[in-house]
């Protein structure tokens, strides 16, 4: 089972997906961190190892890991066309 492999955590965040917003992620050696339009919405002792990688993923297809390891993948039925516009992007 996976999930005494890979350690993991994480959180729904509900924001309007239709409106602007301004994530950042920080991402320390024992702590990461999500924030949502400046306000903090996700803190975690699991860290990935080194190095980190960006995906950006829009469409109808979602792959996640259940909380108990398991992998889930499907697609989304129902789902309406899409896009993304990115106005800003700093990695540092």
């Amino acid at each position: 089972m996976l999930g005494n492999i890979i350690g993991e955590d994480g959180v729904a965040v509900s924001v309007d997906v239709a409106e602007w917003h301004r994530y950042s992620l920080t991402w320390e050696e024992k702590r990461v961190s999500l924030e949502v339009d400046n306000i903090q919405v996700f803190e975690s002792a699991v860290s990935p190892n080194p190095p980190l990688g960006l995906v950006i993923w829009i469409d109808n297809q979602y792959a996640s890991f259940t909380p108990d390891g398991k992998i889930g993948f499907g697609v989304l039925a129902n789902s309406e066309p899409a896009f993304l516009e990115i106005r800003e992007l700093e990695i540092g």
